[in-house]
């Protein structure tokens, strides 16, 4: 009695989606293209706080210190 060979692997089936990318380019939700891009001008910038909570830091007290 023959085994398959398919038997002893695994099979990754294929990816058989829609990659038609004008429905969500030309046709998609106009509202989420409202919204303004993520960037660092647009966003609370944390060197202030990170420095505070750094310096609450004895290991970087003393490194400062040192």
């Amino acid at each position: 009695m023959a085994k398959s060979f398919m038997n002893r692997y695994y099979r990754i089936p294929a990816d058989n989606r829609d990659l038609n990318y004008n429905k969500f380019f030309v046709e998609g939700e106009k509202q989420v293209s409202e919204f303004d891009d993520y960037t660092s001008h647009n966003t609370e910038r944390l060197d202030v706080q990170a420095k505070k909570l750094l310096l609450k830091l004895s290991y970087i007290r003393e490194e400062l210190d040192a």
